[in-house]
């Protein structure tokens, strides 16, 4: 795995645990779960949010910054995931 691969798979992994803990999020939300599962569950999606846009950044500054870097289908199948989070994170 080369420099940057590694890169696009770990924005990748961020985005897959945020689509899992949305999904959890929802479940525990509507099914009467504890309030401290449903608070904390909240925190985590707002630090992989972050942690999401974050990598984001840097997986595609560190592609830019070389000039013949192709940037792999998993960074921008992540990016998408990443856009979709946020909005749906924005409308709840």
């Amino acid at each position: 795995m080369n420099n940057s691969l590694w890169k696009s798979y770990a924005f990748f992994i961020v985005n897959v645990f945020l689509t899992f803990t949305f999904i959890a999020f929802f479940y525990f939300s509507f099914t009467s779960a504890n309030s401290v599962v449903v608070d904390s569950l909240f925190v985590l999606i707002i630090i992989l949010c972050i942690a999401s846009v974050g990598m984001g950044v840097w997986c595609f500054a560190s592609k830019l910054e070389k000039a013949n870097v192709k940037i792999e289908n998993v960074t921008i199948f992540a990016t998408i995931l990443t856009f979709v989070n946020l909005v749906i994170f924005m409308l709840f």
